[in-house]
Formats: structure tokens, C-alpha cells, sequence
């Protein structure tokens, strides 16, 4: 039955109209963008050391993706998951990826511009990320958005089995964060972080920032796919669920 559940939910995602795709995917890059100021919270805080500071990030960053699970909005990284519910339609599904990365784009973006003109004065420690982010090497980029998006789906795949919110928010909270905590690298709050950082003043190379922002997308892809291929081919092969045994 939870099989067919989330193969339902995913077949339900290609069945969208693409202006509810590009509005759903705008508010999935708002929710993301606001988990990546409360993580920026409570980084600005100097009395706080290191390890603390970092899983604390990772616990209030949670409430991105537990907004995007719960008002069902479309998030790039967890479309990843898309394939695992629904088998040749890749046309359908690409075009999907295509529309929902530039709708978290827009909602990222615009959340910045409103977040910049608010004055919170979190600016600097936007700043500091966004330098720390172009500083990564390719190497260090795609391996960090390979894990991170394994992570991702898999508190997306376990939250769709939850039954009740509680159930939906722990299934959450625990690999956010694990990946936040680890410092990995999360293609749409990069979206975020970097526009923020570029309405306070950031200056890099533009070629630098879409590099980064390039590779940590490519990373995320292939990290999302790889759960995505060993979900569907080591646990299950598309007649499970029906039911029937393999």
C-alpha cells in the first residue's frame, strides 16, 4: 500500500499543470530560502562553538524541507525521486526537472530581494558562505551535492511513508540535519545564499558563483538518481507495487 502510495504521488507530479508546477516550485525555493536564514541565525551567533552550532543548524534548516514536504511544493532536489514512481516517461521528467530548477531559482531569488530590503542583518554571514562555497573545488563541490541529495531523498522517501506530521517531521529532521551538520552542499539553498549574498554587496566572478551553483545542481542530480536507482532496483523492481512478489 505505501508503495503505491508514493508511486500515485509521483505520477501525480507529471499530471500537473505547468503553472501550478512553476508556483509549487517558486514556494518550494521561498521555504528552502527561509530555512537558510535560520541557519544563518543561528551561525551568526559567536557564543556558540563549532559542533553545537553546527547540528543546531541543521535542526532550524529543517524547517525548509519539512514546508516543502508538507504543502506538497516542488522541490529539485527531491524530484530526483520522481523515477523511482514513474518508468519511461524521461521526457516528461527532465522537462519537469528543467521547469521546477528555474521556478526554485525565482523563489530563491525573490526571497532574497525581500530579505535584503527587510535590513535583518544577516548579510555578512550570507557573505561568508557564499566565499566559503566559491572557494570549494570541483572535486569537493560535486561530492558534497552527491551526498547531500542522498540524503535529501531519502527524508523525502521516508517522510512520504509517514503517516501523521510528527512522523513526517522526524523523518526530516534527521538527515537535514546530518547534511547540514557535515557542511554538504544543497543546489537550491545555494540559490539562496548566493543571491542574498550578491544583494548585500558579495562580488565574485559571475562565471565563479554559476560554476559552483552548476556543479553543486550536477551533484545533486547524480546523488538523487544513485538513491533513487538503488531504491528502485535493490528493494524493489515496479511489480512490488502491485503487490506481487518478485
Amino acid at each position: 500500500m505505501v508503495d503505491r502510495r508514493f508511486t500515485a504521488a509521483m505520477e501525480g507530479k507529471l499530471s500537473l499543470g505547468w503553472p501550478i508546477v512553476v508556483l509549487r516550485s517558486a514556494l518550494a525555493g521561498v521555504l528552502i530560502g527561509l530555512g537558510c536564514l535560520m541557519m544563518m541565525l543561528v551561525r551568526s551567533d559567536p557564543a556558540l562553538s563549532d559542533v553545537p552550532g553546527r547540528l543546531l543548524s541543521g535542526v532550524v534548516f529543517s524547517i525548509g524541507l519539512f514546508g516543502v514536504v508538507m504543502c506538497k511544493a516542488e522541490l529539485f532536489t527531491g524530484d530526483m525521486l520522481i523515477p523511482l514512481g514513474v518508468r519511461g516517461r524521461w521526457k516528461e521528467v527532465v522537462l519537469t526537472w528543467s521547469v521546477v530548477w528555474a521556478g526554485n531559482l525565482v523563489g530563491s531569488v525573490a526571497l532574497a530581494a525581500i530579505v535584503s530590503a527587510s535590513g535583518i542583518g544577516l548579510g555578512d554571514v550570507a557573505c561568508g558562505l557564499a566565499a566559503s562555497k566559491c572557494s570549494l573545488s570541483a572535486a569537493s563541490m560535486l561530492t558534497r551535492a552527491f551526498l547531500c541529495n542522498a540524503l535529501v531523498c531519502l527524508a523525502v522517501y521516508m517522510a512520504s511513508l509517514a503517516d501523521t506530521t510528527v512522523g513526517r517531521l522526524a523523518c526530516v529532521l534527521l538527515p537535514v540535519t546530518c547534511f547540514v551538520s557535515l557542511g554538504l552542499e544543497h543546489s537550491v539553498a545555494d540559490m539562496f545564499v548566493f543571491a542574498y549574498a550578491g544583494f548585500c554587496g558579495f562580488w565574485a566572478f559571475p562565471s565563479r558563483v554559476a560554476l559552483s551553483l552548476a556543479l553543486a545542481t550536477v551533484g545533486n542530480m547524480a546523488g538523487g538518481l544513485s538513491f533513487m536507482l538503488l531504491m528502485r532496483e535493490g528493494w524493489y523492481d515496479g511489480r512490488s507495487v502491485t503487490g506481487e512478489r518478485p
